[in-house]
């Protein structure tokens, strides 16, 4: 965790390669953890280690870089691999699909992106001086912002995909 007394300093590659060896190892033992219980399904399982991933590597690059542009990166970072993780629970909600039911479920993500883009729009032009008064932070809030309705999508989609968790394939 960052203190006052320090001064955030560019991520090296061998703060790089820590951090991935500290989320690696960290996943590695939720996931076994959880393998470990009944109480979690395969589906779920992936989506907790997959999450935890993202927000462990996210809060250790901020702990290293937490100056205004390093917030900036890392969020859009993390929104970056919360859209990867976007299609591939995308992808397993279409495979339990009929066909009919998966025109649908295309559908509703076509108007998504939609949504996604159009929100996208308005946190930039409402980070403008003339609405928000200015200044640095309003990037971070927009990064902030691409973050939460990615991340927001991705848990709706493994929702969906937890109503098939009682159902026989």
């Amino acid at each position: 965790m960052a203190c006052f007394g320090q001064k955030p300093r560019p991520v090296s590659a061998k703060d790089s390669t820590q951090v991935r060896e500290q989320v690696n190892q960290r996943v590695s033992t939720l996931g076994e953890a959880l393998a470990k219980t009944n109480e979690w399904n395969e589906v779920s399982i992936a989506f907790q280690v997959d999450t935890s991933a993202i927000e462990q590597r996210l809060r250790l690059y901020l702990d290293i870089d937490y100056s205004t542009s390093g917030m900036i990166k890392y969020t859009l970072g993390a929104e970056e691999a919360y859209d990867q993780l976007l299609n591939k629970y995308y992808r397993l909600l279409l495979d339990k699909l009929n066909e009919e039911d998966q025109s649908t479920l295309i559908q509703a993500q076509n108007y998504w992106q939609l949504y996604r883009e159009s929100e996208r729009t308005l946190n930039r032009k409402l980070s403008n001086q003339d609405y928000s008064g200015g200044g640095s932070i309003q990037a971070v809030f927009t990064a902030s912002r691409y973050l939460g309705i990615t991340k927001a999508r991705v848990l709706e989609l493994y929702r969906y995909l937890l109503r098939f968790e009682n159902v026989t394939d």
